[in-house]
């Protein structure tokens, strides 16, 4: 089991890796699942968080998201 991403594309690119899209989902999972867990912990000392707070649907990957638009997320 690779644990991270470019853990997992070398192996894609060595060859020791031969099916890169169920490597790739593997790992999506398995921090899908890190996160959950994260999140479970924190919740149970009180905080207030939910996966929503990494919902950034104003994010465009081609520009710098700056201090003015977390308002506007």
């Amino acid at each position: 089991m690779v644990e991270d991403f470019g853990a997992v594309i070398q192996a894609i690119m060595v060859g020791e890796e031969t099916n890169p899209k169920k490597a790739l989902a593997d790992l999506a999972g398995r921090r899908n699942q890190m996160l959950d867990d994260a999140i479970a912990a924190v919740q149970k000392k009180g905080a207030k968080v939910s996966r929503e707070d990494w919902v950034f649907e104003n994010w465009d990957p081609r520009k710098d998201y700056l201090p003015a638009d977390y308002k506007g997320r």
